[in-house]
């Protein structure tokens, strides 16, 4: 099979064609109208506090591992309001962030996050108006892999400055990345050997002169008093049917994200998630949005007669974050959730595809996570899979699942196990 082209943004013949005029007419009315609108607005509310607005048009995974570097961002210029502008997934997790005054909401990126923006009158008077409401002193679009409508965004926003990452050509043609390049007032260069992104966040940090060094740091998860409730509610009625059936821990389970090249075998997980029950009393928790229930139901068919736990009503962001940092350990695919797991230090196996070696997982110095891979030839190809299905992931054994996941969840029990203070007149055992 013939290897997808990086990029892939060749726009379809219905929005081409000249049948699609009248539409694209309309769209660009609604947009200037809408921006016109919010030029008034701004007018009319006068002067306000120096804003510095960030652009991501990317996703949970990203914007959780950014999350140091937009805190850092706040105390560099702490004279400033921090807008941020993201999907809805990323405001919502934002949205109890002490050092971000406002969120708003924008497209999803990549090709359909484009399509939808450009077929939407909704969107066009949306990002009309936030535009033309909001004048900001310094734009920043800091994404290593920019796309389409992040490098517009930095392009039309009302800012004396503009600072974007020159970044590579796996989401744009090579002229889309000199058009944005021009629009530019600064450059952030790339870290030194790539490596994982908290470090190449790092990396982008200390360019606006941070004030501490944020190598090191781990994400922090602001969750809002009232997504802790919700998690609070759902964690001990799990907990009360998890005595009833006798079981010794909680392991959350998300078995799929936005990319099948990410996915592992129905039946592998079936046969997995079998073992940990029946021989090691862990009991499952299916985590996943509506997007997910075809691969949750899937594995459901192949497991045997055993219970499980499942999210059922959606909930949002926040409280899916705070419910994942109150279960025993999490086994998930690579994607949002495994971040937020890992940002909470709760025990986490991640089966990890061959996109992009070493990025995203593993985390650098990370405690009680175990990442599988199976190695191909063609790994760093940006999840973009010509095989079959994602070797990478699908060759990981059952056993090897099976074996991490209880060394990630005893290696947390083990050091949270009470010391127990020596009986009188027994020598103090020190370990060295």
């Amino acid at each position: 099979m013939k290897l997808h082209s990086l990029p892939d943004y060749k726009w379809p013949e219905s929005h081409t064609r000249w049948t699609a005029v009248p539409r694209r007419l309309a769209g660009a009315i609604a947009f200037h109208v809408a921006y016109w609108s919010g030029r008034v607005t701004d007018w009319l509310a006068g002067p306000a506090r120096p804003a510095i607005a960030v652009i991501r048009t990317d996703g949970l995974g990203d914007a959780v591992l950014f999350e140091p570097a937009l805190r850092s961002l706040a105390a560099r210029f702490p004279e400033h309001d921090l807008h941020l502008w993201a999907p809805a997934a990323v405001c919502d997790l934002y949205g109890s962030a002490p050092y971000v005054a406002q969120l708003t909401v924008i497209p999803r990126g990549c090709k359909p996050g484009n399509l939808e923006y450009f077929a939407s009158l909704k969107w066009r008077a949306c990002m009309g108006y936030a535009i033309g409401r909001h004048p900001f002193d310094t734009a920043v679009c800091p994404a290593e892999s920019p796309e389409p409508l992040g490098n517009w965004l930095l392009a039309s926003v009302r800012a004396d400055e503009r600072w974007m990452v020159d970044g590579d050509t796996e989401n744009q043609f090579q002229w889309q990345k000199a058009r944005a390049i021009m629009a530019a007032t600064g450059i952030l260069s790339h870290r030194p050997g790539g490596g994982h992104e908290l470090l190449r966040n790092a990396h982008l940090a200390k360019q606006w002169k941070s004030p501490t060094d944020i190598a090191g740091d781990l994400p922090q998860i602001h969750v809002s008093d009232d997504a802790a409730q919700v998690a609070f509610g759902l964690v001990r009625q799990w907990r009360a049917l998890a005595r009833q059936l006798d079981a010794v821990g909680i392991l959350g389970v998300v078995p799929a994200g936005t990319l099948t090249a990410k996915s592992y075998r129905p039946a592998a997980w079936a046969t997995v998630l079998a073992q940990l029950w029946q021989e090691h009393r862990l009991l499952p928790a299916f985590i996943g949005t509506a997007n997910e229930a075809g691969p949750i139901e899937e594995i459901l068919g192949r497991l045997p007669e055993m219970p499980y736990l499942r999210l059922g009503d959606a909930i949002d962001v926040l409280a899916l974050a705070a419910l994942l940092g109150k279960l025993d350990v999490v086994l998930g695919v690579d994607t949002g959730p495994a971040h937020l797991a890992l940002a909470q230090q709760v025990p986490t196996v991640v089966l990890c595809g061959g996109g992009y070696p070493g990025r995203f997982f593993p985390w650098p110095d990370a405690r009680d996570a175990i990442v599988l891979n199976h190695r191909m030839p063609c790994e760093g190809c940006a999840s973009r899979c010509h095989l079959a299905e994602p070797e990478c992931v699908t060759s990981i054994s059952p056993a090897d699942v099976v074996n991490a996941v209880l060394a990630v969840w005893r290696g947390r029990q083990d050091r949270d196990k009470p010391v127990q203070p020596p009986r009188p007149g027994e020598p103090m055992r020190v370990a060295v």
